[in-house]
């Protein structure tokens, strides 16, 4: 099957939109009976696959011009090359850039070639276009427009399959949800496993936006934990924020007298992700009740399930739909830090029971999130699509 992926992400950064295409690209290209074509509207040196996928991307020297006038000149021949190469057989074009621009150029080309054209949503539009003028003109056409014209959609959320189903009355749409490659976390023995010492480590990863992701109320909640005697317990924070952000988290932590118990990292290499989940006590996710919530489902909560460590989250999207609290998962209801207090407690009240949470939170990832079967599902998807287009 001849496959030709269009992105405008930079790929240097290791979100999780970046990981997961890498992840789905690097899949399909392991199949020796797929052509495999990313092109991504930007610098050659920004993005490196492993496997047999064919890059068309800017040619160097150019990132000191604005980004879209270069993709203007640039992604129409870009992608007369790709489809070219592709030729209309057994075809097929995933967009993943929902820039109005490029995804109306996309179209565009894609219906000269007669070849089909999917795109991916893993958050409401709304959420990621612009607030201002352009970004409602662009939603306006998005929705009343180009959402009628593409083959099919894929989602990450029965939220988002409903905001699809709703407005585009025939249209294929695939649920494919957050994913992970599992063989990156490959368990550790117990021991290693463990906090040193007496010590024990509660570990959050991602943004360090209360709006998004709870940090403060994941704070409040830590600091109302009893600690048993002997015991040493910890919240490390890894990731990002702006200033303010970051002077918010520190103004919660002072307010708390935590300055010796909670630690704030920056940014850690994606690399090194397992082994700091893998070396954690139990990791967290606080996101609270949000449009942006609701339609999408978090990358980390899955990478936190692939480690095998028990996994406190509050219930947003569909992870009730995957996870049973006390079974595989510790689960509370959004925005109650008592909440997440109490499952904190229960972790450290009982550790051995807290491990076996892990593990089975563990297979629950290898069964509902693993990049290999997902993406087998994802395949067939694109095929059925690409055959009823050339008959």
């Amino acid at each position: 099957m001849n496959l030709i992926f269009v992105s405008s992400l930079c790929y240097r950064m290791a979100g999780a939109a970046q990981v997961r295409h890498v992840s789905i690209v690097e899949c399909l290209a392991s199949d020796l009976n797929n052509y495999v074509q990313f092109v991504n509207l930007r610098a050659k040196n920004e993005i490196e696959f492993r496997g047999n996928v064919q890059k068309i991307c800017f040619p160097l020297g150019l990132q000191s011009l604005p980004w879209r006038l270069v993709a203007l000149t640039f992604l129409m021949p870009m992608l007369l090359l790709a489809c070219w190469r592709a030729g209309r057989q057994n075809s097929i074009i995933v967009c993943y850039d929902r820039d109005l621009m490029v995804l109306t150029l996309v179209m565009c080309l894609a219906k000269v070639f007669g070849v089909p054209v999917v795109h991916e949503l893993t958050e409401y539009p709304s959420e990621v276009f612009p607030k201002n003028w352009y970004g409602k003109v662009s939603l306006f056409i998005f929705e009343r427009i180009l959402l009628n014209k593409l083959s099919g959609v894929s989602v990450i959320s029965r939220s988002l399959y409903q905001y699809v189903a709703v407005r585009v009355k025939r249209i294929e749409i695939f649920i494919m949800p957050a994913i992970v490659d599992s063989r990156r976390f490959e368990l550790m023995d117990s021991a290693s496993r463990q906090s040193e010492g007496n010590s024990f480590r509660f570990t959050y990863c991602g943004s360090l936006s209360e709006e998004k992701d709870g940090v403060l109320s994941m704070i409040r909640a830590f600091s109302a934990v009893s600690v048993p005697a002997g015991l040493a317990l910890e919240l490390h924070l890894y990731g990002y924020g702006s200033d303010l952000q970051g002077a918010q988290v520190q103004h919660e932590i002072d307010a708390h007298s935590l300055n010796s118990r909670v630690f704030v990292h920056g940014v850690v290499d994606h690399s090194k992700i397992p082994d700091l989940m893998q070396s954690s006590g139990a990791l967290l996710l606080c996101r609270p009740v949000s449009k942006q919530a609701s339609g999408g489902f978090p990358t980390k909560l899955v990478e936190y399930l692939a480690s095998g460590v028990p996994v406190i989250t509050t219930i947003t999207s569909d992870i009730a739909r995957y996870l049973v609290d006390g079974v595989d998962a510790f689960l509370c209801p959004p925005n109650d830090p008592d909440q997440i207090s109490r499952r904190m407690s229960a972790v450290i009240s009982d550790l051995d029971e807290a491990m076996l949470i892990g593990i089975r939170g563990q297979d629950v990832c290898r069964k509902y999130f693993d990049v290999g079967s997902n993406t087998e599902e994802l395949f067939l998807w694109l095929q059925n699509i690409s055959r009823a287009n050339v008959q």
